[in-house]
């Protein structure tokens, strides 16, 4: 299973990027300030960069968001907005 969601999930998350454009938006400057910091944390280089940029993200204005569509899974488990992301914050 984890070998199959490490060849999908780079081409879910730009699906999910491409729709909520907030969300993009807010991605883009996660991996900015990932890659501004990465080589100042240490055990970064057990992270990958699309694991890095996600926790970045997580830790901004993306965690309101994407806790409320955790909250609103069960309901409605076939719109979850969100794949590729919570993959990499594990």
């Amino acid at each position: 299973c984890v070998e199959q969601m490490e060849k999908m999930a780079p081409q879910l998350l730009e699906e999910e990027l491409r729709v909520h454009r907030d969300f993009g938006v807010q991605w883009a400057k996660a991996e900015i300030e990932w890659n501004q910091i990465k080589n100042k944390i240490s055990h970064s280089s057990q992270l990958s960069d699309f694991q890095g940029t996600a926790l970045v993200a997580y830790t901004g204005v993306v965690a309101k968001d994407f806790n409320r569509a955790v909250r609103e899974f069960f309901p409605n488990q076939w719109n979850f907005q969100f794949q590729a992301f919570p993959y990499y914050l594990t």
